[in-house]
């Protein structure tokens, strides 16, 4: 009893600990993009900021919403057979996509869906539902990237950033398809094995069923495009050239760049990611950050949408 009782102040200092750490990475990374940005051109895009161009970027922010809304609320019918409705799903996932980008990238957005979908059903249950969530549109993340190295090789010349694009595409890919097979083994080592060799057979059942992987794959797919559709509106709002195909073949790489849970929300190493990849294409450093940035914060938007719409969408 006392050892349970002395591990929690324990435990509570560790999260706080790594909590700082990220913190204090985010703002190393932000301090090392920021270096080299000319911050009265960055003062006047924001400033001339073109509402025709704003308004594209929030409806394509109203359907991503949308439709992480519908997918996570496919899975969780299909897989669990927990049906919360659209407006409890809207209202959560609308919370944790408003405080998302104050916690440790996405980690902290699926820890406060978890919570609150908690009563719902075992706390197990509704973890392993949000996982599952995320690791498919991983998967879906992975495709996109795979499906952009033949155009990356024709369009992009350069040759690392070709191996490292197709190192996170097919490699990406490749490590889930061996994973799903390594249950045995995991199983074998001490303490951890056991939970994680379940959790491998939780994402082996859920992949057997073909139809609804290809329909949460092909709706992942539309959720990244109106997310790098995102991104393009806030660039060419501020009035920048940069094109919708050279976003389509760099952003996938610098979002799963930015997935690795090791800053605040993602901040500092996205931009960092966003600014070496559209190097590439000689792009405007100001405006891919000041892109960045609004970005950044569209997952605050984001929320309002999916508060706001909850009182108007169904409850079962």
């Amino acid at each position: 009893m006392s050892v349970t009782t002395e591990s929690k102040p324990a435990n509570r200092r560790k999260t706080i600990v790594l909590a700082v750490l990220k913190a204090l990475f985010s703002l190393v990374a932000f301090w090392l993009v920021l270096r080299a940005v000319d911050f009265e051109e960055l003062r006047q895009q924001f400033s001339a900021a073109d509402p025709a161009w704003m308004l594209l970027g929030l409806l394509a922010l109203i359907v991503r919403f949308a439709l992480v809304v519908w997918r996570w609320d496919y899975a969780l019918v299909r897989f669990y057979g927990l049906r919360l409705g659209l407006r409890r799903l809207s209202l959560v996932f609308g919370l944790g996509e408003a405080v998302g980008p104050a916690l440790p990238s996405f980690v902290g957005t699926d820890v406060v869906r978890t919570l609150a979908l908690a009563g719902s059903a075992s706390l197990v249950t509704v973890a392993k539902a949000v996982m599952v969530d995320r690791v498919i549109g991983m998967v879906a993340l992975l495709v996109m990237i795979a499906l952009s190295v033949p155009f990356f090789a024709f369009l992009v010349s350069d040759g690392p950033a070709l191996v490292v694009v197709t190192a996170f595409g097919f490699g990406g890919l490749t490590a889930y398809g061996v994973g799903l097979q390594t249950g045995p083994l995991l199983a074998r080592i001490p303490v951890v094995g056991g939970g994680l060799a379940k959790l491998v057979a939780e994402f082996r059942r859920i992949s057997s069923d073909h139809r609804a992987m290809a329909l949460l794959i092909g709706s992942g797919l539309l959720v990244q495009l109106t997310s790098l559709l995102i991104f393009w509106c806030a660039a060419r709002m501020l009035h920048g050239t940069i094109d919708l195909l050279s976003v389509l073949l760099i952003m996938p790489s610098a979002m799963l760049i930015t997935a690795v849970p090791v800053s605040i929300g993602g901040w500092g190493v996205r931009e960092g990611a966003l600014l070496a990849g559209f190097a590439l294409v000689g792009a405007d450093p100001e405006n891919i950050l000041a892109a960045s940035i609004c970005f950044g914060l569209s997952g605050l938007v984001s929320g309002v949408i999916g508060v706001a719409a909850a009182p108007l969408l169904a409850k079962k």
